[in-house]
């Protein structure tokens, strides 16, 4: 959550003591890129256990696309599990305004299936998957129902 709502990420303990796995999940570039580039996050889905999160690159902080198409703008979605069991949920691309092709798991750079228009996710229990692509359009970001939910 602190990557998609740019909060600071505080690490306790004896930093000589984590696992290479710890780092590689600390250092993973992909995920600094949606804290650091990522912005007006939004909370978009509410289901059950699972809270889905949306931010998006500014456009003014966009890098160019390697293909030499102009800038290159990014989402960023986190689906979060707040439950104790594994729970699945299919994304709805278009709601997010994410592009169907070239989503990619952040933690695993993994290409997923999106050409459907919905995106079929396993959350593990107090767990979450961060997601990445391109932006469909240039619509305003989905913005969830007025509300207060104490368990975002």
């Amino acid at each position: 959550l602190w990557s998609i709502v740019r909060s600071p990420l505080i690490l306790g303990g004896d930093l000589r003591g984590y696992a290479a796995s710890d780092w590689a999940l600390i250092a993973n570039t992909r995920v600094l890129e949606a804290h650091e580039r990522g912005r007006d996050p939004r909370l978009t889905e509410r289901s059950g256990n699972l809270r889905v999160w949306r931010s998006a690159v500014d456009p003014r902080r966009a890098s160019l696309a390697s293909d030499g198409s102009g800038p290159r703008r990014d989402v960023f979605v986190g689906v979060f599990n707040l439950g104790d069991a594994a729970a699945d949920h299919s994304l709805c691309l278009e709601d997010l305004e994410m592009h169907r092709s070239g989503v990619s798991d952040l933690w695993s750079g993994q290409q997923l299936d999106g050409h459907d228009g919905r995106l079929s996710v396993s959350v593990p229990g107090h767990g979450c998957v961060m997601l990445g692509g391109r932006v469909a359009s240039e619509h305003a970001m989905p913005q969830i129902a007025a509300g207060r939910d104490e368990n975002i």
